[in-house]
């Protein structure tokens, strides 16, 4: 696929219809000048961190998967339908370490905040988590834990 293909599915991505036809009938031409691609590129080199958000992962070997779990959750807002399974008040790493020791370890929504997080291995991919709390939000949150135990 070219770049701009690539380019006109992720942003089209939302429009349904636009890739069930195979064609953007959202407003978007297709029939883009080189030049066009040639800023997709440049904007792909000088953010990769966008370019391929699975990438996005921090190192969390030895650090407290419950501190981990309760520092993310704490720091998730609610989003969509989240809003009515939302609670108030913090996690505790008592809370969090219950969760972990029903064995769950994939959260997708957690009391209403959105976290799209995996505790399974010794690293953690924040892009998700990031995209829906903020660039950074992941790591900042979890090196405050850190901090203030």
């Amino acid at each position: 696929m070219s770049v701009w293909t690539d380019t006109w599915q992720w942003h089209c991505a939302h429009q349904r219809h636009c890739l069930e036809l195979n064609r953007c009938v959202c407003g978007h031409d297709r029939r883009r000048d080189e030049d066009f691609d040639a800023q997709v590129r440049r904007a792909m080199e000088k953010h990769p961190e966008q370019s391929n958000p699975q990438e996005q992962s921090m190192d969390i070997k030895g650090i407290s998967k419950a501190k981990i779990l309760a520092a993310l959750y704490n720091a998730s807002r609610p989003q969509g339908m989240g809003f009515l399974q939302a609670t108030p008040g913090d996690m505790t790493e008592v809370e969090a370490q219950k969760l972990l020791d029903d064995g769950q370890t994939r959260f997708d929504y957690l009391r209403g905040g959105v976290m799209k997080i995996d505790l399974s291995g010794d690293e953690l991919r924040t892009a998700l988590y990031d995209r829906d709390n903020g660039q950074g939000a992941a790591e900042d949150a979890i090196t405050r834990a850190i901090a203030s135990a």
